[in-house]
């Protein structure tokens, strides 16, 4: 009886390790080191999900490499307004395309402008600038709001609330993931 439990307890340890090495090989997540071999730049590799429920339209999806000593800037266009996505020199650790895919959809029961990067999970070193036209929601609030989507719980949760300056708004970002400003 005790060989027949030592011999179960190796085939679980065994099955446990192909397991996460199994689970680790099938990860969504973007090297950071990549092989001599391979480019030095990160690929944003696909346009990033469209939410189940339906979008008014794209209307906007831009694409820069960002490169880790001069860090860059994005302008997205969206019809006659203009945001930016501003990433500082250092905040990458390797030079990274980052893809923006920009739409409207309501959000919390109010109208909202949804972004979308990719590779998605990026993190940075320090936080990237998210800068908002609020004239592209016809606002005048005071104060805009900037929330982000938990998947597994299929919520929008509130991340951060600033004040309007001169119809414009500017949120950090840490990191990758599906945002979206209201007021």
């Amino acid at each position: 009886m005790n060989q027949k439990l030592k011999g179960f307890s190796k085939l679980a340890v065994v099955s446990l390790i192909f397991s996460l090495l199994f689970v680790a090989g099938c990860s969504d997540n973007y090297s950071v080191n990549p092989e001599p071999s391979q480019s030095p730049t990160l690929s944003a590799r696909a346009i990033p999900s469209l939410p189940p429920q339906e979008v008014d339209a794209i209307i906007s999806n831009n694409s820069e490499i960002i490169s880790v000593d001069d860090g860059g800037v994005i302008t997205i266009d969206r019809d006659k307004y203009e945001h930016s996505f501003s990433v500082e020199p250092r905040a990458v650790v390797v030079d990274v395309e980052i893809n923006v895919v920009s739409y409207e959809e309501k959000v919390r029961g109010n109208r909202a402008i949804i972004f979308e990067f990719c590779p998605s999970g990026l993190v940075f070193n320090s936080p990237a600038k998210l800068e908002f036209d609020m004239s592209e929601l016809d606002s005048k609030a005071d104060y805009a709001k900037l929330f982000y989507y938990h998947p597994a719980y299929k919520i929008w949760v509130l991340q951060s609330i600033k004040k309007v300056e001169s119809k414009r708004v500017e949120f950090d970002i840490n990191h990758f993931s599906r945002y979206a400003i209201s007021d």
